[in-house]
């Protein structure tokens, strides 16, 4: 529950990947910095796959939330 994670008061919420604006509100809500990780381009991804609208959306969701993150992890190969 929230109101026991506020009390732990944790030092960050480390958010693998996933379309989900859930991680940078728990964050603003726990009063911690977001360390947000991508693997790789999904976006790219789903264009080489032809499905147009996921890589729209995809790309939209990088372009909003990586600003708003304390710290991006970029992992790769």
């Amino acid at each position: 529950p929230l109101w026991y994670a506020r009390r732990l008061r944790p030092d960050g919420l480390y958010f693998t990947f996933g379309l989900s604006p859930f991680a940078l509100l728990l964050a603003r809500l726990l009063r911690c910095p977001l360390i947000f990780e991508v693997r790789g381009d999904s976006a790219h991804q789903a264009r080489l796959r032809g499905d147009r609208m996921r890589a729209v959306l995809t790309d939209g969701f990088y372009r909003w939330i990586l600003p708003k993150a304390d710290r991006v992890a970029a992992i790769s190969e």
